[in-house]
């Protein structure tokens, strides 16, 4: 056999097992800056306001994956009343060691969410999903998409079939896409409210404009409230391109803009068009009186139908306010607005 037989014979396999060896090198060094980052990170901030703590790592995905499996995982994120602290059994992210900047994250086992109220009391939410799963891109170190997305939901206060969150820069440039939808929401006994114990779908779409306050945390230099803060200072408000609640007995379709006022609280209007209100009025006719605790919008609606009335259709538009920290349906008082932090 010829030199020139053998080479097109053992050339590729040795192209291939150096490409092999040069990439598990690669992983291996790649592995090995994770592992002692990740070890110097515990207890300690990751990015301004946000610390991270775990009881213990496991770096897999060799040779082209970085698999990072924790056990004990917790965020703590430093807020105005005290720490608000995301905490998980287990939780893992998967990225590529080459390509674009992209995490997938997953979390299973009980969920556990503390913090503490305005009133300086200790809050806490826990929860069971049946999935957990999110991903991260960043574009130039700085996060340009996050999406969430959660898939059976059980907790003491509401059950749901899935929720999910999606934020992005906007490729139109100028702000924050946001979209957030959760389905088959339950409510139990003691979390029933005016309009019944079952949401059948909430749905946001809108904006935030303008994003450059945000690149400072979305590049992990600025904390949260600082944030915002630059957000309010620059007039930015978020767009509300399309919000729907649908409830069993009526729909509910509005637009609008708010904004947060000096005292952190939210501000603006929403437009809002309800479809089927008549059947809402009929079902709870006997349900709710006026000003009765807990029910205040509800209440506010009731007195909007019986002034103004519906169609045929049973539609009827209300403008939902909050100025000065006074939530209105039309003109009607309808509650206080609390400070968002």
């Amino acid at each position: 056999m010829k030199f020139g037989h053998r080479f097109f014979i053992y050339g590729p396999f040795a192209l291939f097992v150096i490409l092999a060896v040069g990439a598990g090198g690669r992983w291996w060094v790649i592995a090995n800056e994770l592992s002692a980052r990740l070890d110097k990170l515990n207890g300690h901030e990751f990015a301004p306001g946000m610390t991270l703590h775990f009881g213990s790592k496991r770096i897999a995905g060799f040779p082209f994956n970085l698999d990072t499996v924790f056990h004990d995982f917790e965020i703590d994120v430093a807020t105005p009343h005290g720490p608000f602290r995301w905490r998980t059994r287990d939780f893992a992210t998967h990225a590529l060691t080459y390509g674009r900047s992209q995490t997938i994250l997953e979390a299973a086992g009980l969920q556990t969410l503390d913090w503490t109220g305005l009133d300086g009391k200790p809050k806490n939410f826990r929860f069971m999903p049946g999935s957990l799963r999110g991903d991260t891109i960043e574009t130039d170190n700085s996060l340009s998409r996050l999406d969430l997305v959660v898939v059976g939901v059980g907790s003491s206060a509401f059950t749901a079939a899935d929720a999910q969150l999606h934020m992005r820069v906007s490729p139109a440039g100028g702000g924050l896409d946001i979209f957030f939808a959760a389905n088959g929401i339950r409510l139990s006994p003691h979390e029933r409210f005016a309009f019944g114990d079952e949401i059948r779908t909430v749905r946001l779409e809108g904006k935030l404009e303008p994003s450059h306050p945000f690149d400072a945390l979305r590049a992990r230099r600025a904390d949260w409230v600082s944030a915002m803060e630059a957000f309010h200072n620059a007039g930015g408000a978020l767009a509300v391109q399309g919000v729907q609640v649908q409830f069993p007995t009526f729909n509910a379709l509005g637009k609008g803009r708010i904004q947060l006022d000096d005292a952190h609280r939210l501000a603006g209007i929403v437009d809002v068009k309800t479809q089927g209100f008549s059947r809402f009025v009929e079902w709870n006719r006997a349900r709710v009186s006026n000003h009765q605790s807990g029910m205040a919008v509800a209440s506010a609606l009731l007195d909007r139908a019986a002034k103004a009335g519906s169609n045929a259709a049973g539609e009827m538009g209300v403008v939902l306010g909050a100025k000065d920290g006074i939530a209105y349906v039309g003109d009607e008082p309808a509650g206080m607005m609390s400070p968002l932090y």
